[in-house]
Protein backbone atom coordinates (compact mmCIF):
# COMPACT_ATOMS: atom_id res chain seq x y z
CA UNK A 1 0.00 0.00 0.00
CA UNK A 2 2.80 2.39 0.97
CA UNK A 3 4.68 1.53 -2.22
CA UNK A 4 1.67 2.37 -4.39
CA UNK A 5 1.27 5.73 -2.60
CA UNK A 6 4.94 6.49 -3.17
CA UNK A 7 4.63 5.66 -6.87
CA UNK A 8 1.53 7.87 -7.11
CA UNK A 9 3.31 10.81 -5.40
CA UNK A 10 6.35 10.47 -7.68
CA UNK A 11 4.10 10.33 -10.75
CA UNK A 12 2.17 13.39 -9.55
CA UNK A 13 5.36 15.38 -8.93
CA UNK A 14 6.67 14.37 -12.36
CA UNK A 15 3.46 15.55 -14.04
CA UNK A 16 3.54 18.87 -12.15
CA UNK A 17 7.19 19.46 -13.03
CA UNK A 18 6.64 18.54 -16.68
CA UNK A 19 3.58 20.79 -16.90
CA UNK A 20 5.56 23.67 -15.37
CA UNK A 21 8.44 23.21 -17.82
CA UNK A 22 6.04 23.10 -20.76
CA UNK A 23 4.22 26.21 -19.52
CA UNK A 24 7.49 28.11 -19.26
CA UNK A 25 9.05 26.94 -22.54
CA UNK A 26 6.29 26.29 -25.10
CA UNK A 27 5.31 29.97 -25.58
CA UNK A 28 8.90 30.68 -26.63
CA UNK A 29 8.39 28.62 -29.78
CA UNK A 30 5.20 30.39 -30.86
CA UNK A 31 5.03 33.36 -33.23
CA UNK A 32 3.94 36.68 -31.80
CA UNK A 33 1.13 38.12 -33.95
CA UNK A 34 0.83 41.66 -32.61
CA UNK A 35 4.36 43.00 -33.09
CA UNK A 36 4.95 46.41 -34.61
CA UNK A 37 8.08 48.40 -35.49
CA UNK A 38 8.27 51.51 -33.33
CA UNK A 39 11.54 52.87 -34.73
CA UNK A 40 14.27 51.95 -37.21
CA UNK A 41 17.58 53.12 -38.61
CA UNK A 42 19.45 51.99 -41.72
CA UNK A 43 23.22 51.66 -42.00
CA UNK A 44 25.07 53.99 -44.35
CA UNK A 45 25.67 51.19 -46.86
CA UNK A 46 21.98 50.16 -46.74
CA UNK A 47 22.82 46.55 -45.86
CA UNK A 48 21.55 46.54 -42.28
CA UNK A 49 18.49 47.87 -40.52
CA UNK A 50 18.21 48.23 -36.77
CA UNK A 51 14.60 47.97 -35.67
CA UNK A 52 12.93 48.60 -32.33
CA UNK A 53 9.78 46.61 -31.76
CA UNK A 54 6.82 46.59 -29.42
CA UNK A 55 3.87 44.29 -28.77
CA UNK A 56 0.41 45.82 -28.98
CA UNK A 57 -1.40 43.08 -27.06
CA UNK A 58 -1.66 43.28 -23.28
CA UNK A 59 0.67 40.28 -22.80
CA UNK A 60 3.79 39.00 -24.45
CA UNK A 61 7.37 39.93 -25.33
CA UNK A 62 9.66 39.03 -28.22
CA UNK A 63 12.93 37.12 -27.84
CA UNK A 64 13.84 36.38 -31.46
CA UNK A 65 13.26 37.56 -35.03
CA UNK A 66 13.99 35.23 -37.92
CA UNK A 67 13.64 35.46 -41.68
CA UNK A 68 10.79 33.31 -42.94
CA UNK A 69 11.40 34.11 -46.59
CA UNK A 70 12.90 36.70 -48.91
CA UNK A 71 11.24 36.76 -52.31
CA UNK A 72 10.07 39.29 -54.85
CA UNK A 73 11.75 42.15 -53.01
CA UNK A 74 9.89 41.39 -49.78
CA UNK A 75 11.48 40.27 -46.52
CA UNK A 76 9.06 38.24 -44.38
CA UNK A 77 9.90 38.22 -40.66
CA UNK A 78 8.73 35.92 -37.87
CA UNK A 79 8.81 37.22 -34.29
CA UNK A 80 8.92 34.61 -31.51
CA UNK A 81 7.54 35.09 -28.01
CA UNK A 82 9.83 35.09 -24.98
CA UNK A 83 10.13 32.15 -22.60
CA UNK A 84 8.62 32.16 -19.12
CA UNK A 85 4.92 31.58 -19.71
CA UNK A 86 2.19 33.47 -21.54
CA UNK A 87 3.52 36.82 -20.34
CA UNK A 88 7.10 35.68 -19.82
CA UNK A 89 10.04 37.92 -20.57
CA UNK A 90 12.95 35.47 -20.46
CA UNK A 91 15.35 36.41 -23.24
CA UNK A 92 13.18 39.34 -24.35
CA UNK A 93 14.73 42.06 -26.52
CA UNK A 94 13.32 45.19 -28.07
CA UNK A 95 16.07 45.92 -30.60
CA UNK A 96 17.19 43.74 -33.50
CA UNK A 97 19.47 44.01 -36.51
CA UNK A 98 18.24 42.54 -39.80
CA UNK A 99 20.21 42.12 -43.00
CA UNK A 100 18.96 43.76 -46.21
CA UNK A 101 19.67 42.65 -49.77
CA UNK A 102 19.86 45.09 -52.65
CA UNK A 103 16.52 43.81 -53.92
CA UNK A 104 14.71 44.24 -50.59
CA UNK A 105 11.99 46.85 -51.02
CA UNK A 106 9.49 45.86 -48.33
CA UNK A 107 9.46 44.34 -44.85
CA UNK A 108 6.50 42.29 -43.64
CA UNK A 109 5.66 40.96 -40.17
CA UNK A 110 3.81 37.74 -39.32
CA UNK A 111 0.18 38.16 -38.34
CA UNK A 112 -1.67 34.83 -38.36
CA UNK A 113 -2.16 31.62 -40.36
CA UNK A 114 0.92 32.36 -42.48
CA UNK A 115 -0.49 35.80 -43.24
CA UNK A 116 1.95 38.70 -43.21
CA UNK A 117 1.54 42.47 -43.33
CA UNK A 118 3.95 44.84 -45.06
CA UNK A 119 4.93 47.48 -42.50
CA UNK A 120 7.87 49.20 -44.24
CA UNK A 121 8.37 50.10 -47.90
CA UNK A 122 11.39 51.57 -49.68
CA UNK A 123 10.50 54.37 -52.07
CA UNK A 124 12.13 55.31 -55.37
CA UNK A 125 14.63 57.51 -53.53
CA UNK A 126 15.78 54.56 -51.43
CA UNK A 127 14.14 55.91 -48.27
CA UNK A 128 12.23 53.54 -46.01
CA UNK A 129 8.66 54.66 -45.30
CA UNK A 130 6.51 53.10 -42.53
CA UNK A 131 3.00 52.01 -43.44
CA UNK A 132 1.95 52.69 -39.84
CA UNK A 133 2.10 55.88 -37.85
CA UNK A 134 1.60 56.30 -34.13
CA UNK A 135 -1.32 58.43 -33.01
CA UNK A 136 -0.11 61.23 -30.78
CA UNK A 137 -0.74 60.48 -27.12
CA UNK A 138 -2.00 56.95 -27.89
CA UNK A 139 -0.74 53.41 -28.31
CA UNK A 140 -2.87 52.93 -31.41
CA UNK A 141 -1.44 52.70 -34.89
CA UNK A 142 -3.18 53.75 -38.08
CA UNK A 143 -2.38 53.52 -41.77
CA UNK A 144 -1.75 56.58 -43.91
CA UNK A 145 -5.51 56.97 -44.39
CA UNK A 146 -6.12 57.07 -40.65
CA UNK A 147 -7.64 53.58 -40.48
CA UNK A 148 -6.80 51.56 -37.32
CA UNK A 149 -4.22 48.82 -37.74
CA UNK A 150 -3.07 47.88 -34.26
CA UNK A 151 -4.96 48.28 -31.01
CA UNK A 152 -4.53 47.07 -27.46
CA UNK A 153 -6.88 44.21 -28.27
CA UNK A 154 -4.70 42.86 -31.07
CA UNK A 155 -3.96 43.36 -34.72
CA UNK A 156 -6.58 44.59 -37.15
CA UNK A 157 -5.51 44.50 -40.79
CA UNK A 158 -6.79 47.54 -42.65
CA UNK A 159 -4.76 46.59 -45.71
CA UNK A 160 -4.64 43.48 -47.86
CA UNK A 161 -2.82 40.57 -46.28
CA UNK A 162 0.43 39.42 -47.85
CA UNK A 163 1.50 35.82 -48.28
CA UNK A 164 5.00 34.36 -48.79
CA UNK A 165 5.64 32.45 -52.03
CA UNK A 166 4.54 28.84 -51.63
CA UNK A 167 3.30 25.67 -53.31
CA UNK A 168 1.17 22.84 -51.93
CA UNK A 169 2.28 19.26 -52.60
CA UNK A 170 0.77 16.16 -50.94
CA UNK A 171 -1.28 18.41 -48.65
CA UNK A 172 1.87 20.13 -47.33
CA UNK A 173 2.73 23.79 -47.96
CA UNK A 174 6.32 24.35 -49.13
CA UNK A 175 7.84 27.84 -49.14
CA UNK A 176 10.00 29.05 -52.01
CA UNK A 177 13.65 29.28 -51.01
CA UNK A 178 16.52 31.15 -52.67
CA UNK A 179 18.59 27.99 -53.11
CA UNK A 180 18.95 26.58 -56.62
CA UNK A 181 19.04 22.81 -57.02
CA UNK A 182 21.86 21.94 -59.44
CA UNK A 183 20.39 18.80 -60.94
CA UNK A 184 16.99 17.13 -60.81
CA UNK A 185 16.49 13.73 -62.38
CA UNK A 186 13.41 13.49 -64.57
CA UNK A 187 12.34 10.42 -62.63
CA UNK A 188 12.01 12.58 -59.49
CA UNK A 189 9.21 14.70 -61.01
CA UNK A 190 5.99 14.00 -59.13
CA UNK A 191 3.62 16.54 -60.64
CA UNK A 192 2.93 19.79 -62.47
CA UNK A 193 1.39 23.02 -61.21
CA UNK A 194 -2.23 23.37 -62.30
CA UNK A 195 -3.63 26.44 -60.52
CA UNK A 196 -2.74 29.84 -59.08
CA UNK A 197 -4.03 31.77 -56.06
CA UNK A 198 -3.44 35.22 -54.55
CA UNK A 199 -3.67 33.68 -51.09
CA UNK A 200 -1.96 30.65 -49.53
CA UNK A 201 -2.18 27.50 -51.69
CA UNK A 202 -5.13 25.35 -50.65
CA UNK A 203 -4.81 22.38 -52.99
CA UNK A 204 -2.08 20.22 -54.40
CA UNK A 205 -0.28 21.64 -57.43
CA UNK A 206 -1.32 25.20 -56.57
CA UNK A 207 1.14 28.11 -56.22
CA UNK A 208 0.86 31.77 -55.36
CA UNK A 209 4.07 32.97 -57.00
CA UNK A 210 3.57 32.21 -60.70
CA UNK A 211 0.53 32.23 -62.94
CA UNK A 212 2.36 29.90 -65.29
CA UNK A 213 0.84 26.42 -65.20
CA UNK A 214 2.38 23.03 -65.92
CA UNK A 215 5.60 23.88 -64.08
CA UNK A 216 7.12 20.52 -63.05
CA UNK A 217 7.95 19.91 -59.41
CA UNK A 218 10.09 17.12 -58.02
CA UNK A 219 10.89 15.46 -54.73
CA UNK A 220 14.43 16.33 -53.68
CA UNK A 221 16.50 16.11 -50.53
CA UNK A 222 15.11 18.55 -47.99
CA UNK A 223 11.90 19.39 -49.81
CA UNK A 224 10.42 20.09 -53.23
CA UNK A 225 12.10 21.61 -56.30
CA UNK A 226 10.04 23.64 -58.79
CA UNK A 227 11.19 24.51 -62.31
CA UNK A 228 10.70 28.27 -61.98
CA UNK A 229 12.21 30.74 -64.48
CA UNK A 230 14.15 27.85 -66.06
CA UNK A 231 15.83 26.94 -62.78
CA UNK A 232 15.04 24.27 -60.21
CA UNK A 233 14.28 26.27 -57.07
CA UNK A 234 14.13 24.58 -53.68
CA UNK A 235 10.92 24.83 -51.61
CA UNK A 236 10.96 24.00 -47.91
CA UNK A 237 8.26 22.97 -45.47
CA UNK A 238 8.41 25.20 -42.38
Amino acid sequence: MKKSIKVFVIALITIVLLSTVLYLLVPGFTKQESVYISDYTVSDDGKEMTIKIGVSSSVGYVRKISVHQQHGGKLYLDCYSAFGGINGSWGAKSEYIIQLDEETEAIALYRNSDCYEVVLNKNEDGKWIPKHKLLYGSSDYVDNNGQPLITGEGVQLAVNADYPAAIMVDDVVYYLDSEIVAEVDESAIIGYTDSYTDNMPQKNGETNFSRELNMPYAKVEGGIAVLYHNEWVLCLAK
